[in-house]
């Protein structure tokens, strides 16, 4: 399995008594390449606004986000 789609943070059940982890769940949660993602991209609407403010497209903003989180999980391995 590619780092890139590990689980970044797996879902655990934890025991009600006392808040133990039991087992990972069948949920695989987020990869790390969308958790990466997901950063890169709150960051780059944070810095360049909306397409109102600056003229960038959602659709940039996703490119640019994956492409940083694929080089970061590149300089990773």
């Amino acid at each position: 399995m590619r780092n890139a789609n590990t689980q970044a943070m797996p879902t655990i059940k934890h025991d009600v008594k006392c808040g133990l982890p039991l087992h990972i769940t069948d949920s695989r949660g987020l990869t790390k390449r969308e958790m990466f993602a997901m950063h890169a991209m709150q960051a780059w609407i944070q810095h360049h606004g909306s397409r109102g403010d600056y003229g960038f497209s959602e659709k940039e903003a996703a490119q640019s986000a994956l492409r940083c989180a694929d080089a970061l999980l590149e300089e990773l391995s």
